[in-house]
């Protein structure tokens, strides 16, 4: 690798965030001219007694008649609530109700970590209560209430949008539409994004134990029937009929380097809505672009979220309702100007890439009599050279390249096919996906790990990561078996240049996940007559 720089975690990033933002809050009390009142110290007291922190900025109003729209904001996994000070006092001085608050567990809130449970939605139906209850004083208008957050705020917002047909209007940035798909999508443990979430709350906050036991059966793979209906039961995926009946208006946002909620499951589940959506799919890694935006006043982001708030809530018609509901940013920096903008998702028209035995990557299938020989043939390793510098969130968000030297992997645990050099530039911009026929030596299961990479003809031995995928089979037939998996890799948008070529890299083994089998006698082997291929969108 190139570079050695190490990003903080990303709660600990927001929290830092936050403080700022209190000392920038700060400086703007004395200024008689503010158009909105800060209430900084508010208990509201839930269905269970347990007590939640939150403050409110409220409007001054020009009349006894005047009613405001309100948001209320969620806090993110790890945050306080002062994570939004800056927006919602820029909503307050626009004319809304903006209220934000820590969800149970957290900070100065009581109770312990629900994780978006139904303890969770209650809660956030007793702050809008609570917010109803105040209407008079405060001029609330409660027939136009939305909610808005961040990753943990956004996924609660979607599931108490769904669920209280109070909230009009749902901006969820950085959320999840299955949780399941977030601990064990592809039937993948995600072992450390989970454990840091765990240790995150535990110095943040007061952890459940069905927190604990969630962790230690994703580690050892037990229980699942558990994870699935944990994760199921806190997912917006299930409320989809209830969005499009009441035609709730939804804004999301998602990150092409996000290994919590990844951005393909958001795009599998943006068709499925109906009511007026959108969805902006950005660079960078979970949260972050958002978490920045929060005090960056030219972020695209929040400028649309503003807009569809304004548009949804107040009525104001500013043509964001004109524009495509699916835009997509080019390059790789969370800064980048750039999007492209479709009515649907272009991952439907693919460009197949097929795998052949002699370590070729090619656009026409090879002979079928490949298929009848299963090579190559790799052994599972936990020393891998091929990785996405998943660590690096810093690095990422500035758009800097991971690089791999291709040339130092191990051709007995790693599994490499390169493409002829492209003749042309080529626009890769959705969701691809690989497809493998697999030769395996257990019957106990398996895992497959593939990244993508782009080799500039300057440097051939150097890969520049493009994106990932993971499957993982827990049983397969008695061994030796034969079988056939498919499964996606991360959404991305990026311009191929001309002369360089495609890479795609298979090993057995990540460190992020808990493997189905460790043995160093554990091989896969490779079908290539037309049966293994890679599909990327070609829009």
């Amino acid at each position: 690798m190139r570079h050695s720089l190490r990003s903080n975690d990303v709660a600990l990033f927001a929290v830092t965030l936050a403080m700022i933002a209190a000392a920038v809050f700060a400086v703007r009390i004395p200024d008689a001219t503010g158009k909105s009142t800060w209430l900084a110290d508010l208990n509201i007291v839930s269905f269970d007694n347990t007590t939640l922190h939150a403050d409110a900025f409220i409007p001054v109003a020009s009349s006894t008649t005047e009613l405001f729209p309100v948001i209320i904001f969620p806090n993110s996994w790890g945050c306080p609530q002062l994570e939004y000070v800056t927006r919602a006092l820029q909503l307050g001085d626009r004319g809304y109700v903006a209220l934000e608050y820590e969800t149970r567990g957290w900070w100065l809130s009581g109770g312990e970590i629900d994780m978006a449970g139904p303890k969770d939605i209650q809660d956030a139906q007793v702050v809008i209560d609570f917010v109803a209850a105040h209407a008079t004083e405060w001029q609330a208008d409660m027939t136009r209430v939305a909610m808005a957050g961040i990753s943990y705020g956004a996924g609660i917002t979607l599931l108490t949008a769904g669920t209280d047909a109070r909230v009009k209007v749902a901006v969820a940035m950085s959320g999840w539409n299955n949780l399941t798909d977030f601990a064990y999508g592809e039937q993948t443990p995600n072992y450390k994004q989970t454990q840091g979430l765990l240790h995150s709350s535990e110095d943040l906050g007061h952890p459940s134990a069905e927190m604990f036991e969630l962790e230690r059966d994703l580690t050892n793979h037990t229980n699942v029937s558990f994870i699935t209906t944990f994760g199921n039961s806190r997912s917006p995926q299930r409320l989809v009929d209830v969005f499009n009946a009441r035609n709730i208006p939804v804004f999301l946002s998602s990150n092409y380097g996000d290994r919590f909620f990844r951005p393909q499951y958001m795009l599998e589940f943006f068709p499925a809505l109906t009511c007026p959506k959108m969805l902006l799919l950005n660079n960078g890694p979970h949260a972050m672009p958002e978490a920045v935006g929060l005090f960056v006043n030219t972020s695209y982001i929040w400028n649309q979220a503003l807009l569809w708030l304004e548009a949804h809530l107040k009525n104001i018609s500013n043509g964001i309702d004109a524009q495509k509901p699916l835009q997509m940013e080019l390059g790789t920096s969370i800064f980048s100007e750039s999007r492209l903008n479709f009515t649907s998702d272009p991952s439907a028209s693919t460009q197949p890439w097929y795998l052949a035995r002699d370590g070729s990557l090619n656009p026409t299938a090879p002979p079928h009599n490949e298929s009848s020989v299963l090579e190559p043939t790799i052994f599972f390793s936990t020393t891998q050279v091929l990785n996405s510098g998943t660590s690096d969130d810093t690095w990422e968000a500035l758009g800097l390249p991971f690089v791999t030297n291709l040339s130092s992997a191990n051709v007995t645990t790693t599994a490499l096919f390169q493409s002829a050099p492209l003749t042309s530039a080529t626009l890769v911009c959705g969701t691809p996906s690989v497809q493998l026929r697999l030769g395996t030596t257990s019957s106990t299961g398996f895992q497959v790990y593939a990244f993508l990479y782009e080799v500039d003809p300057l440097f051939p031995t150097d890969g520049t990561y493009l994106t990932e995928g993971f499957y993982t089979q827990w049983a397969s037939s008695p061994s030796p078996s034969v079988t056939t998996v498919t499964f996606p890799m991360h959404t991305l948008c990026r311009v191929i240049d001309v002369g360089s070529s495609i890479v795609l890299g298979i090993v057995l083994y990540n460190e992020q996940y808990v493997p189905a089998n460790s043995s160093p006698e554990f091989s896969v082997s490779f079908a290539t007559g037309g049966e293994s291929v890679l599909r990327l969108p070609s829009s």
